[in-house]
This record gives C-alpha cells, structure tokens and sequence, in this order.
C-alpha cells in the first residue's frame, strides 16, 4: 500500500499535473504524518457520586501540541455493582460519551436509522467506529460535536447505543483539520469505565 500525504505530480502527455487526491487509512502513517502516541495511555479520570452509583469524567487533547486544547472528552459511565440503588428506576442520565472539537477538527460520523413504531422510522447519528485500514479521506459526514455512544432503556421508539458501545478492542476515529488535513485517533473504549486514548496520526 503506498501511503503518502504529500500531494504527487505526474507527467500526462508532456503535461504536468498535481494529484489531489490523499489516501488515508486508520491506523497507518508514514513520515508525510504528524504522529503522537501516548506512554502510557491517555485515560479520562472518572468522578463518582457518594454512592459510587454514577461517575463522570471531563478531559481534553491538544491534537496539533500548540499549546490549544482540539478535543474535548465528556463521559458519564454507572457502576453496575451498585445498580441496585436505583431501586427499578432507570439510569439518569444513561452512560454516554460526548466528543467536541475545536474549530478546527472534526470527526467523522455515521447516521443510523431504527424504528419508532406504527411503522415510522427516525435517525441519529454518532462518532464513527472505525476498523484497522478503514479509509478515512473519503469520508462525506464530518461534525464538531456528538455521541460515541449512548445507552437508553432500549425499548421500541428510543434510539440505538451506537457501534462504540460495542467495540471489544480498539478501533479508530476518523479526524480532520482544516478541511483538508484527514488523520485518526487509536482508541480502546471495550472497558467504558476505563477508555484508552492510545496514539493518534495526522496529516502534515
């Protein structure tokens, strides 16, 4: 696979031109990337209540290391050996994560349909969970803001958790900066009371 960010000139008929197009695929770089990983990994403390019933944690990333925070973390997990307290009540709030960036960066969503009864569908969108050479560049849904996951009670009408809550190693984030600069964030989000921010790489 050749993996470059630097854009290429060919020679068609005597005629130089530029080729735009950048491939970039989660989990590989090369020297063309800006390319960071954590020793040890980067973990969001979590909170808990009196109860240590609910946790929450608040962290940040300074993606491009000039001195500016781009990622900002917010996760509210619940502690299932206390779950008893909740005496039947549901969960308030249910466990989440919440990603925004900068004005700089973005993510790389995805838009999931489920069905609301009556035969009526809505949409919610979420965080993509990416897998290892999953292409990045090509992506079209880039946002600032929005879940990786979200649990809810589960029942017909309520939206699904979205494919974080599912992830039982690490997977990618799809990232963008400036609209033309893609990379991608390693993360291991199998334990959501613990989640790991491993290494990350973006285009120069």
């Amino acid at each position: 696979m050749i993996l470059s960010c630097q854009k290429e000139v060919m020679e068609t008929n005597g005629i130089s031109e530029q080729n735009t197009g950048v491939e970039v695929f989660a989990g590989m770089y090369d020297n063309t990337f800006n390319y960071y990983e954590y020793q040890p990994n980067f973990e969001v403390a979590i909170s808990w209540d009196s109860q240590n019933l609910y946790g929450v944690g608040y962290d940040s990333i300074d993606l491009d290391l000039n001195g500016s925070f781009d990622l900002f973390i917010t996760i509210d997990v619940l502690n299932i050996d206390s779950a008893y307290l909740l005496n039947g009540a549901l969960p308030n709030p249910f466990p989440n994560c919440e990603l925004n960036t900068s004005s700089e960066f973005q993510l790389a969503f995805y838009t999931e349909n489920y069905p609301t009864g009556m035969g009526q569908t809505s949409s919610t969108s979420f965080v993509d969970r990416l897998d290892l050479n999953e292409r990045i560049d090509d992506m079209t849904d880039w946002r600032n803001a929005g879940k990786m996951w979200q649990q809810n009670p589960g029942t017909i009408g309520t939206p699904p958790y979205g494919d974080w809550s599912y992830a039982s190693n690490s997977n990618y984030i799809g990232i963008r900066q400036n609209g033309d600069k893609f990379g991608w964030i390693e993360i291991d989000a199998s334990d959501k009371n613990n989640v790991k921010y491993m290494r990350y790489a973006i285009c120069q």
